[in-house]
C-alpha cells in the first residue's frame, strides 16, 4: 500500500510541471505584465496558506530593534570587516521575526 501511494504521488509530482504550465499563464513582456499575470495565482496560494494579512517593510535601519538583554548586548560580532547584530521587526501586526543584521565596515581596495 505504501509503494501505491508513493508511485502515484511520484507520478503527480512528474506531472506537476506541465499541469502548473497551463495554470499559471505568465508574460514575460515586461516586469509590470508579469506581475499582473501572476497575480491572481498568488493571491489563491497567499489563500491557501492562510498569509492574506498585508506584510508591513522593514527598509529603514530605525524600523529594526536591537535585541539585547541586559547579560548580553546585540552585538554578536564586532570584526575589523563587518559587525553583526541580532535583531526583531514586525512583519504584520502582532507577528515579529528576528534574524541577524551585517553592517559592512569601510571598503578596503586590494592593490
Amino acid at each position: 500500500m505504501v509503494q501505491g501511494i508513493k508511485q502515484y504521488c511520484l507520478e503527480h509530482l512528474e506531472n506537476s510541471r506541465d499541469v502548473r504550465t497551463h495554470k499559471w499563464n505568465r508574460d514575460y513582456s515586461n516586469v509590470d505584465t508579469y506581475k499582473s499575470s501572476i497575480k491572481n495565482n498568488r493571491d489563491n496560494l497567499a489563500s491557501i496558506l492562510g498569509v492574506v494579512d498585508p506584510r508591513l517593510t522593514a527598509n529603514k535601519k530605525s524600523q529594526f530593534e536591537f535585541t539585547g538583554t541586559v547579560s548580553h548586548d546585540s552585538l554578536i560580532q564586532d570584526a575589523e570587516t563587518y559587525k553583526v547584530h541580532s535583531i526583531r521587526w514586525q512583519v504584520i501586526s502582532g507577528v515579529t521575526a528576528e534574524g541577524l543584521l551585517l553592517i559592512p565596515g569601510k571598503p578596503k581596495a586590494c592593490v
